[in-house]
């Protein structure tokens, strides 16, 4: 499987579908962002711009949650289409060659390996898309505020993702002490 051969099944569907991860990460984190603008009304007594604000937020997250699904199918068919071309061509190979392969297990080989491709090689490819544009909107985002929130949300990220493990040796003293107090008892 390859990535541009996949985005080459169906060019048009293939920038739909990106234009859609775009689209689904810009309406994501712009209703984030223009949650600033709805507090700062409220903050100044202004009811009406607050459910301006609240209404803009409501629809960029309607918006959010309906981008998904239908990138996902889009994706989805796309993914299907190239394992047709795939399974053709390996059918194709099957039948020119003089073997004796009985039909089932031809058939059991080609499920197998096309339910592999399908998750292990181009389902993981929507989240890195999506991840990936979330991360660069977000710190776009982050930046027009004040820059220093990217180097303060960078080390809190470094923080929450090396807790595991500086807290993994201290819980396994603590498990160790409890066992040994259930024994004790």
């Amino acid at each position: 499987m390859n990535l541009k051969e996949l985005f080459k099944t169906n060019g048009s569907r293939a920038s739909l579908i990106i234009f859609l991860y775009i689209l689904y990460a810009i309406t994501g984190s712009l209703g984030e962002y223009l949650f600033k603008y709805g507090l700062n009304s409220i903050t100044t007594g202004n009811l009406n711009r607050f459910i301006y604000w609240e209404l803009v937020q409501f629809i960029m997250s309607i918006l959010t949650a309906l981008l998904l699904p239908i990138a996902t199918i889009a994706f989805t068919r796309q993914v299907q289409d190239y394992l047709h071309k795939i399974r053709q061509d390996i059918l194709h190979h099957y039948y020119n060659q003089d073997n004796d392969e009985k039909v089932s297990s031809m058939q059991n080989r080609l499920t197998a390996n096309l339910k592999l491709l399908a998750d292990n090689y181009a389902t993981p490819w929507v989240a890195i898309l999506s991840g990936v544009l979330e991360i660069i909107i977000s710190i776009i985002l982050l930046a027009s505020m004040n820059w220093i929130l990217i180097l303060v949300t960078a080390i809190f990220a470094v923080i929450t993702l090396s807790m595991p493990k500086i807290m993994e040796k201290r819980l396994h003293l603590q498990w160790i002490r409890l066992i040994r107090k259930m024994i004790n008892c």
